[in-house]
């Protein structure tokens, strides 16, 4: 979910500098970081929750328009199931090499594991 949610702020970041808004100070940054982190925490592993709870905290603490929210959801939409793939794969791609150190570490044995 790390990704997520640097992936959220990122694409929001780059919104707002699109069109035409100024970066928010370290101050003003961190109620969006609090607004998000809380809001984030009733979302956990529900997929596609993770940008429709923190549509709120964008339009409150980073200025989002209505335009901004509609763009920001579609590209959340579109970039969502790349990430999952991501996922899955380096999930599956540590297990193997999990697999492969016990196996020369002799700690499971390769035969009785098939």
């Amino acid at each position: 979910m790390l990704g997520d949610d640097i992936t959220i702020t990122l694409t929001a970041i780059t919104l707002m500098l699109v069109n035409g808004m100024s970066l928010p100070s370290f101050i003003e940054f961190l109620p969006y970081v609090a607004g998000f982190c809380i809001a984030k925490l009733s979302c956990v592993g529900i997929a596609g929750a993770s940008l429709l709870v923190v549509l709120p905290v964008l339009e409150k603490h980073l200025g989002f328009s209505s335009e901004m929210v509609s763009l920001i959801i579609t590209l959340y939409v579109l970039h969502d199931p790349f990430g999952t793939f991501h996922n899955v794969m380096g999930n599956g791609a540590f297990a193997v090499g999990l697999e492969r150190v016990f196996v020369k570490l002799r700690l499971i044995n390769k035969a009785h594991h098939l």
